[in-house]
């Protein structure tokens, strides 16, 4: 019966989504009161910096990925081999959101943080309108 328990919990655990498993849900508390809450794949090494959301075919809704990054720093995020819209939402080390930036598919322009940022959230655009600059964020990791 423990082990027919364990195995389903194994089943019906979240599929991975373009490499990545979820490890992390982030909220973000807007300034007009809602919250958003995301489902979150982690990118904490240059590896995972450099590929992001890269060939991704589609970001399921609710879904995203945290960039975490080891020192304070303008950071310049760009929508190479990326194929949908997204909101590329930058959050400064006090998890208040300092910008963020459409990133269109496939563009090769370089999209600013504006200031020095150490988390970066890339989640699909449509869901991510409400954001702005201020909204606080909560991560919670598994």
């Amino acid at each position: 019966m423990i082990l027919l328990a364990s195995l389903c919990g194994t089943i019906s655990a979240a599929e991975p989504f373009c490499g990545y498993t979820e490890k992390a849900t982030v909220a973000l508390k807007t300034t007009g009161g809602s919250t958003l809450s995301f489902r979150a794949g982690i990118a904490d090494t240059t590896p995972l910096h450099r590929k992001g959301l890269m060939d991704c075919p589609s970001l399921p809704k609710g879904r995203g990925l945290f960039f975490i990054f080891p020192d304070l720093s303008e950071r310049f995020f760009w929508m190479h081999h990326t194929n949908m819209p997204l909101a590329i939402v930058y959050i400064g080390d006090d998890m208040k959101v300092v910008s963020v930036q459409r990133g269109e598919p496939g563009s090769e322009r370089s999209l600013p943080s504006g200031r020095p940022v150490r988390y970066v959230l890339e989640i699909n655009w449509s869901e991510g309108t409400g954001v702005k600059p201020g909204d606080t964020v909560k991560v919670s990791f598994d």
